[in-house]
């Protein structure tokens, strides 16, 4: 959240048009200065970098997102008769205020979406310290959504012979080829009831992804959203818990102060309801201190209530002998969504310069993700102290430790919600004596 001295954001998110990352011809890719240059900026700044692809903006511009030899003004043979045309404008008698559409189902189309994300992958090599991918290359701004009020297929003056809205096989084919080219990556979609059918598909019969695909809402803080799935309550079931497997990321409907709908009251509330992940503070048209001081509270709210919160609570530590230790603990989370990255949660035996002298696994990955409000995790623990530590006082530490670990540079602890942690986000338990 933008809030003056709020700590510096761990992700960092972009959007490309599919025009800034190719050029004229096919294959004149400029990723070295666009989406490689912000994810080595990203990285050192700390922050885990996410994108999102592009194949048009907004309505009535004028301008085409898309390569210039994808246009109206391509010459090739894939995109003129008599072929179909690659794009087409929703006012061709007045271009420069119509909106470019792409034709999705063209196969040439299909086929250089696809080209386009096998570059962007070697481009980018290891993914493993990336945050997310948006499954893009469809609809306004890649969203996935397309107002019929601006895009009338039913229009037969205005489109082109060979043009239909994009089918639920391409629909599935442009999130299958995200799907296939970064299978090791996070990936969320949007969340358009008219896009069930694809929503089926990536949540319940594709096999690809090693993560479960998650879900993506780009107007969070507008009030009744999500009626387009509430009243559709056996639709709604099949997205519903979707949040106990996989992240819901939102970013709010554009807004500034005093505005009534959306709101950053609604924002806040829409973030317990539907158990948010995580936030973007993209679409704020408010500089923070223009916000009245219940906006700010709001704000704040749905920024620190997304995603989890740990604590640990009754906690007891014994030493049933001299050189062993029993632990019980209980863990809540009393956030609004689990811990969707691979934590486990270890206890430390930490010599006076905080040394780790010796460890143990309480929960792993597993355990901790099953953590949510109102289901805690339950510890009772007993392990051998280091033989080889000297006599004197030694100091209990519960710990969270990424495993597999990130890339240093983007390394940050997770740290307890309580007021006792320590600078490295663990918390000092008790003190252990060995005479």
């Amino acid at each position: 959240m933008p809030e003056p001295h709020a700590p510096a954001p761990r992700e960092a998110f972009q959007r490309y048009t599919w025009a800034q990352l190719e050029g004229d011809t096919p294959g004149s890719y400029t990723l070295g200065t666009t989406l490689l240059a912000d994810r080595d900026a990203a990285r050192a700044r700390g922050e885990r970098f996410a994108f999102r692809i592009q194949p048009m903006r907004g309505y009535g511009t004028g301008i085409s997102d898309l390569p210039k030899y994808l246009t109206a003004a391509s010459t090739r043979p894939e995109c003129n008769a008599p072929q179909p045309v690659c794009t087409w404008s929703t006012q061709p008698g007045s271009p420069e205020s119509g909106t470019y559409v792409p034709n999705w189902n063209h196969p040439y189309m299909l086929a250089r979406m696809q080209a386009l994300l096998a570059q962007v992958a070697q481009a980018l090599g290891d993914t493993s310290d990336m945050a997310w991918l948006d499954v893009g290359l469809y609809g306004q701004y890649g969203e996935w959504a397309l107002a019929s009020s601006q895009v009338n297929y039913g229009d037969v003056a205005v489109v082109p012979p060979g043009v239909v809205p994009a089918t639920d096989a391409t629909k599935r084919a442009i999130a299958r080829m995200h799907f296939e080219t970064f299978p090791q990556l996070q990936q969320v979609m949007f969340i358009p009831h008219a896009n069930l059918d694809t929503l089926r598909y990536a949540f319940f019969e594709q096999t690809t992804t090693v993560l479960p695909v998650g879900l993506r809402w780009d107007c969070l803080g507008k009030s009744g959203y999500m009626d387009q799935w509430l009243h559709r309550p056996a639709d709604w079931a099949l997205i519903k818990d979707r949040w106990q497997l996989a992240p819901w990321i939102a970013e709010f409907c554009p807004f500034g102060t005093g505005s009534a709908d959306p709101s950053a009251a609604t924002a806040a509330q829409q973030v317990r309801d539907f158990h948010v992940g995580m936030v973007g503070n993209a679409n704020l048209n408010s500089t923070w201190p223009a916000f009245s001081p219940a906006e700010q509270q709001a704000l704040a709210a749905a920024g620190r209530e997304a995603g989890y919160r740990l604590a640990a609570t009754q906690a007891s530590v014994t030493q049933p002998t001299p050189g062993t230790l029993r632990l019980t603990l209980t863990v809540d989370n009393i956030g609004h969504a689990p811990v969707y990255e691979p934590w486990v949660l270890q206890g430390q035996v930490r010599d006076s310069g905080g040394q780790v002298l010796g460890t143990q696994v309480l929960l792993n990955t597993a355990q901790v993700r099953n953590i949510i409000t109102g289901r805690a995790a339950q510890v009772d623990a007993s392990w051998t102290l280091p033989a080889a530590a000297p006599a004197g006082n030694y100091a209990l530490h519960l710990a969270w430790v990424r495993s597999p670990a990130l890339a240093a540079a983007v390394t940050h602890p997770l740290r307890w919600n309580m007021a006792a942690a320590e600078p490295d986000g663990s918390i000092r338990l008790a003190t252990l004596r060995r005479n």
